[in-house]
């Protein structure tokens, strides 16, 4: 690297500097997780080493700054670079106000306000001071009481960071063990335990700073949390193959549905790709309650023992304003058969005249004819797999409807078009 002549820089020109570089490591951290979720998306397995690798191109963690392929240095390079060439004073005042903060937030911290810690912890972040202990210990604290607030993901990133400046900061690489764990990655957890455990014992076999007792506690400590993940592991791979074996269920669910939708020639609002079963949301083919919107569980499926469509039924008393829910209707059932309990005995709001009896009433459906309010009927005599596949008829939500008229009201109120046809008057 050539030699950058020494500038002092203002505050403002320093705290810009900062700035910039925080952002950076924060969107570089973000990138980091996208291409890991990414992977994850495509069933590649977590490399942890390969996450650390990308993690050490970062221009924060690099060793020797290295400039691209045309020669130039990134603008991260070039601020560090303005940091690290700034004169002795900057670089002094720096180191204080990292110190400063830390203080200020291990104040806070034992004072139980750790949202002020993170502020006092960040400050010191931003002060990107050349100790590389310091900075550790900055982040290993914000990881902590990112941890007390409930933000584990912060906490196992804070965490991350805190050991890649100091593999020695026990209590980070801890903590970061066991947040990936509480996160639902076990086996991430047990990878960064394995990859903390290599690295410092190669650090201590180079220079032994850890006493035996240290040495032991930290030992122990990690294989309480081993176990812990490996648990979590075993259970996470457990969970992990229910869901794949209930996605595939549903997926065949899905696939079937569409089948003999397809085949049977049904038409539906909102409108149903046959051919993309992936595109087929469930909650499109639910009832939904008229007052509330709410989505009811209610919707066709296939019944295991015929294979045949299991359908919810409205019907609408046209005239009297009441409705009636059938549920799991066969779709071979003829409509006798099918509306034989409704017809049966009167319901409570016609008790006193039975009015919508099987002899007195008339069934419609609904069409969906372009500029035209019209309606079919069908006779008590045809299977309700006929009737939903009658031309020009359209299923709203997944819910069939058959509207019953009073045989006295078809003819007062409703105009005959032939074929069965009627529009209101």
């Amino acid at each position: 690297m050539s030699e950058v002549p020494k500038k002092k820089l203002t505050e403002e020109e320093r705290a810009e500097l900062c700035q910039k570089l925080d952002d950076d490591l924060d969107r570089y951290m973000e990138e980091l997780a996208e291409k890991s979720k990414a992977k994850n998306e495509k069933k590649e397995p977590f490399d942890l080493d390969k996450v650390l690798a990308e993690l050490d191109q970062h221009p924060f963690f690099m060793k020797d700054l290295k400039a691209g392929a045309d020669g130039q240095y990134s603008a991260q390079v070039q601020a560090l670079q303005a940091l690290k060439f700034d004169d002795e004073d900057s670089a002094e005042d720096a180191l204080y106000d990292a110190k400063k903060a830390k203080e200020e937030g291990n104040k806070f911290f034992g004072l139980k306000k750790y949202r002020w810690a993170i502020e006092q912890y960040s400050k010191g972040i931003k002060a990107f001071c050349q100790d590389a202990e310091l900075n550790s210990m900055l982040y290993g604290n914000r990881s902590a009481a990112n941890k007390y607030l409930g933000n584990m993901k912060s906490c196992a990133k804070d965490s991350l960071f805190s050991w890649k400046f100091n593999p020695r900061n026990l209590k980070a690489a801890l903590r970061g063990i066991e947040a990936f764990c509480d996160l639902g990655y076990a086996t991430k957890s047990l990878e960064f335990a394995d990859k903390v455990e290599k690295t410092l014992e190669k650090v201590e076999a180079e220079e032994k700073t850890l006493d035996e007792e240290k040495w032991n506690k930290f030992k122990e400590d990690l294989g309480k949390l081993k176990k812990k993940a490996k648990e979590r592991k075993v259970k996470e791979e457990r969970d992990v193959r229910k869901r794949t074996a209930e996605e595939k269920r549903i997926s065949e669910e899905k696939k079937n549905l569409l089948s003999l939708f397809e085949w049977r020639g049904l038409s539906f609002k909102p409108p149903i790709d046959y051919r993309n079963p992936e595109e087929l949301d469930f909650n499109d083919l639910c009832i939904r309650s008229p007052y509330t919107k709410e989505i009811l569980q209610e919707r066709v499926y296939i019944d295991k023992e015929t294979n045949g469509l299991m359908w919810p039924i409205l019907l609408q008393y046209v005239g009297a304003g009441q409705t009636d829910m059938i549920k799991d209707s066969h779709e071979d059932l003829l409509l006798s058969r099918l509306l034989k309990p409704v017809f049966s005995s009167p319901a409570p709001w016609d008790s006193d005249e039975w009015n919508y009896r099987k002899d007195n009433v008339r069934l419609l459906l609904p069409l969906d004819v372009f500029d035209d309010e019209q309606l079919l009927e069908v006779d008590m005599d045809q299977s309700l797999k006929d009737l939903l596949s009658s031309t020009d008829y359209t299923i709203l939500q997944g819910l069939p409807i058959i509207q019953v008229y009073l045989k006295e009201k078809v003819e007062q109120e409703l105009e005959y078009l032939g074929k069965n046809r009627f529009r209101p008057k």
